[in-house]
């Protein structure tokens, strides 16, 4: 009787702990279901807001007057859309939107543009070598798989037009790091080139980094043709752009394709849209992201 009373003490700690680890353990499968539905709350939340911002951008790309770098309600000088990939505020998303012909098209872009724009990235010879293997892949008449940027294993270029951005990764040389560039708020190089795009350029839209890659400016001229469209003197622009021999085959104007990104409280997302003139339905959406993060 006296051993069976002492086996009690032994077998109730023992009872004791393994419901202690049971409830730990719901505690903490309780905790992970409550992270997940919050997470699941917040991106759908954000994914209702960056629809209405993408929304209210297409309506007013739509029915605005154009000028080189923006879009104007009709009746509100006050009242612009801007394309030019500045940051505006749509109800609390951050939204910025980069008219295509502002960007490097990876369908007609020249071998020495694209060239051009991977120096800024990497290093001359390795610039050298993935414009190669760019202008190989897209080539429809080039019949050669074989790597040219020192990976000795092979793959198979498209011959054909870019579907989409995220080809570039399929090209040796090419990697993830340059690609989406991982610190936080810098832009990578997805973001100066799009699918399609313009057949010219609108200098009143091109990034900083891009004028700064296609074209051989000194840092004066760089100031003052950046001051000169800051302050939408855009007759002195024209004047001054095409002294410094950046020609395009139309005036500056936009094209009916951006490239829009959405930052809302917790997630981002972004879309390539096409304004359709005169016709229904009134966008096409050819990129969708979302969540962007899920990217890379």
């Amino acid at each position: 009787m006296r051993v069976q009373k002492g086996a009690i003490l032994p077998l109730t700690l023992i009872i004791m702990a393994i419901l202690s680890v049971l409830a730990l353990s719901i505690v903490s499968r309780a905790r992970d279901t409550l992270e997940f539905t919050i997470e699941q709350k917040q991106e759908f939340a954000d994914y209702i807001a960056i629809n209405n911002a993408m929304t209210n951008a297409v309506y007013m790309l739509s029915v605005g007057v154009p000028s080189p770098n923006a879009f104007t309600l009709p009746g509100s000088a006050e009242q612009k859309v801007y394309v030019d990939g500045r940051v505006m505020d749509f109800e609390g998303v951050q939204t910025s939107i980069q008219d295509s012909a502002g960007l490097l098209s990876l369908a007609v872009a020249s071998h020495q543009d694209f060239y051009n724009l991977l120096r800024t990235f990497t290093s001359s010879s390795q610039a050298a070598s993935i414009s190669k293997d760019f202008s190989n892949w897209r080539n429809p008449k080039s019949s050669s798989s074989i790597a040219s940027s020192g990976r000795t294993d092979e793959y198979f270029p498209r011959h054909s037009f870019m579907r989409s951005a995220d080809e570039l990764l399929e090209i040796p040389g090419i990697g993830q790091s340059d690609f989406f560039n991982q610190k936080e708020g810098e832009p990578g190089l997805r973001d100066y080139v799009v699918v399609g795009g313009a057949d010219w350029y609108n200098f009143a839209t091109m990034p900083e980094l891009l004028i700064s890659a296609l074209y051989s400016l000194s840092d004066s001229q760089l100031v003052n043709l950046l001051k000169a469209r800051e302050d939408e003197n855009w007759e002195y622009f024209t004047q001054l752009h095409r002294s410094l021999g950046m020609y395009s085959e139309m005036p500056i104007q936009p094209s009916n394709h951006f490239l829009m990104k959405f930052h809302g409280k917790h997630y981002s997302g972004r879309a390539q849209i096409g304004i359709t003139i005169g016709d229904l339905p009134l966008f096409t959406k050819t990129l969708w992201q979302y969540p962007d993060a899920a990217r890379y």
